[in-house]
């Protein structure tokens, strides 16, 4: 992704610079996990999804493993970080969440 993720760019760049533009950035990320916090409620609901499983861990995973992988191929000009983040999640939710 060039110039790295624009949500998480601005939330670093913001964080003691600029609380009004910081707000608004944590806004979106907080949408974003709870976005997942209700796909896993309903996965839960639906029987598709292991009854004890944590929203905030599932969104915690996704996330930073995302935006981990971003960092990563930005500061490596690579892409195989990217595609390496993009498994994870995968095995993740076939181990540790799906039913």
């Amino acid at each position: 992704m060039p110039g790295g993720c624009p949500i998480f760019n601005t939330l670093i760049d913001s964080n003691d610079g600029d609380p009004a533009l910081r707000t608004h950035a944590l806004a979106v990320v907080t949408r974003w996990e709870e976005m997942i916090g209700r796909s896993i409620a309903q996965g839960v609901k639906d029987g598709t999804v292991k009854p004890h499983t944590e929203p905030q861990a599932v969104a915690t995973m996704l996330i930073g493993t995302l935006e981990g992988a971003i960092v990563l191929s930005r500061v490596h000009a690579s892409p195989i970080y990217m595609q390496n983040a993009a498994k994870l999640p995968v095995y993740y939710i076939k181990r540790d969440v799906a039913l």
